[in-house]
């Protein structure tokens, strides 16, 4: 059981027989009351959507998935394609099933995938991956006095915020959760 405080962004809960993914949330404490966490849930078999408050005291139910660890492929204007490493079959699904996700998956990418009652119903991610800034805005000098940050875009075509000081060709690290900027590597 899942209490409020594991509630993120991408975590899969089940609700009323559904299985949701957590789209959005924010967590507020009220005097003398405890806390909540009000979050926007889609539901991942038919896509609607639903909005749902959760007291302190409530016990959340993780989602029961199946993981099959894949590799991607490539993707088309309809599907992305993965090949499993079990049994190297190859898997497609909706390309608007994966939208988030691909912005952080370059072609050879492993992955795990997520089956709901031999369903798939999503992929996951590892937390945090590297990828190489293809452009990079200039720094302009004496703006480095305080957290001022800039856009660069990564080799998958995503768009993430980072310190002045990244440039054309680094490395960086990003987490998957947010898409926020986490450390140049190199």
């Amino acid at each position: 059981m899942y209490g409020i405080t594991d509630l993120r962004k991408g975590t899969l809960i089940e609700l009323d027989g559904s299985i949701y993914r957590v789209v959005d949330y924010s967590h507020s404490s009220v005097a003398r009351g405890g806390g909540v966490v009000r979050t926007k849930l889609k539901n991942v078999e038919d896509g609607s959507t639903l909005s749902k408050t959760f007291k302190g005291s409530d016990k959340i139910t993780p989602a029961e998935l199946k993981k099959i660890d894949a590799e991607y492929l490539y993707s088309d204007q309809e599907s992305v394609y993965f090949l499993r490493l079990d049994n190297y079959e190859q898997i497609s699904m909706p390309r608007d099933m994966a939208e988030h996700e691909l912005g952080f998956m370059k072609e050879g990418f492993e992955v795990s995938l997520l089956y709901s009652d031999e369903r798939l119903i999503g992929i996951e991610l590892p937390i945090k991956v590297d990828l190489e800034v293809v452009s990079a805005e200039p720094g302009i000098k004496g703006d480095s006095a305080s957290n001022i940050t800039k856009n660069c875009q990564v080799e998958t075509g995503r768009t993430v915020s980072v310190p002045l000081f990244v440039e054309k060709e680094d490395v960086i690290r990003v987490d998957t959760r947010d898409g926020s900027y986490v450390e140049r590597l190199s």
